[in-house]
């Protein structure tokens, strides 16, 4: 009889609802079930039903076995999750299913390190998967977590899924690492139907924080300076309100902003969704520094799924997946003459040239789950038993 391995993906992924970090980890079970093995997520839900003590099971579209816990929502419960993995321990002692891995999604570094060693004990193999390194975060405790995490207990564990080549290159001296950008799970292009109109339009969509990452500033400056009045910026994740809030010099664009910029809000994704694919481009800008590098957004892969070029700059490997003029303008830097030369290139497309990138996207996806099998089947080297 045969028998299928059992793998393990905890982290703060969002379940059922899900967020960027949701997006990624579906992709890698979905490669992982693929490949032969049976995989159960422990991620966390903003639900004040859910007991903070346990995980307990959720329903989830994708026909994975998924068990959640409330969010952290004060700070006692944040610092109680930073450095307690009782739960996940207690989880490990009582299911009935034999684990043969860990995959641990940027978690704490104190309980990682503690379930690593239970798992060690138990031969249980422990991975990380490790998508980010923030750069002069506000809070004590997360900066000496993120330390502890990057810089020591990573190495201790059997090896590393990273995001990105800052990340791969790094931890290089590692036995045991493979580079997983953001994918895309599905396919979303045949949703919806694109067609270009006279007006071009562009769209953000996204967490844009407090503002450091993602440059909407420089894009709402860039397109007022192009003066034309067939332009419109669609952004979702942000009011109009936190908009001028976060980014101050807007207020000398507002004029610009209330002919040409439609500021959605939050949004579901399905509507997200449809916006994108109506889009002739996404939009999202980030200057080089080591958070940018060690990430990889998820935008990208995102935009791609629905069949929309993007306009970005060279931040990350991004430059290894973007095709200049069939699916995206990469920007030289990001400044404002090198933004204004990729939109311009963008304006100046036909419909007819709009509507061949916008296929090319679609047939030709450089961030499609399945072209990234090989590299979890070389890290994992569990057998399936017969």
């Amino acid at each position: 009889m045969h028998r299928k391995k059992t793998i393990l993906y905890i982290g703060g992924m969002e379940l059922p609802e899900g967020n960027a970090a949701t997006q990624r980890v579906l992709a890698n079970c979905k490669i992982l079930d693929e490949i032969g093995y049976d995989v159960i997520l422990l991620g966390v839900n903003k639900r004040k039903s859910l007991l903070r003590s346990t995980y307990s099971k959720i329903d989830n579209n994708e026909g994975l076995t998924c068990y959640s816990c409330n969010y952290p929502d004060s700070f006692l419960q944040l610092v109680w999750y930073t450095f307690s993995s009782c739960k996940v321990v207690n989880f490990l002692k009582n299911i009935d299913v034999n684990i043969s891995a860990v995959i641990l999604y940027n978690y704490p570094a104190i309980p990682m390190l503690k379930i690593a060693n239970y798992c060690k004990r138990h031969n249980i193999k422990t991975f990380a998967d490790s998508t980010e390194w923030f750069l002069n975060v506000k809070n004590p405790i997360k900066n000496i977590d993120t330390f502890l995490r990057m810089r020591y207990v990573h190495f201790k564990l059997d090896g590393l899924i990273c995001i990105s080549n800052y990340l791969a290159n790094y931890y290089k001296k590692v036995y045991n690492v493979i580079n997983i950008p953001s994918l895309v799970l599905r396919n979303d292009c045949n949703k919806y139907n694109y067609k270009p109109k006279k007006t071009r339009v562009f769209t953000y969509a996204g967490n844009v924080g407090n503002g450091n990452k993602d440059k909407l500033n420089l894009v709402i400056k860039c397109m007022a300076a192009l003066n034309d009045s067939n332009i419109r910026f669609n952004i979702i994740g942000i009011t109009e309100e936190n908009l001028f809030k976060i980014y101050d010099d807007m207020l000398e664009f507002s004029n610009f902003i209330s002919k040409h910029v439609k500021v959605y809000g939050y949004l579901p994704r399905s509507e997200v969704g449809k916006i994108i694919s109506e889009s002739d481009f996404t939009v999202f800008i980030r200057e080089p520094n080591r958070q940018t590098n060690a990430g990889f957004p998820t935008k990208l892969a995102e935009s791609y799924s629905f069949g929309t070029p993007v306009i970005t700059t060279p931040t990350s490997n991004i430059e290894e997946y973007i095709v200049e003029g069939k699916n995206g303008f990469l920007a030289e830097d990001c400044s404002v003459p090198s933004i204004l030369e990729a939109l311009t290139k963008a304006l100046k497309l036909s419909d007819q040239e709009l509507m061949s990138m916008h296929d090319f996207c679609e047939k030709c996806n450089p961030l499609d789950y399945k072209k990234f099998s090989n590299y979890f089947e070389d890290l994992l080297e569990i057998k399936n038993e017969s």
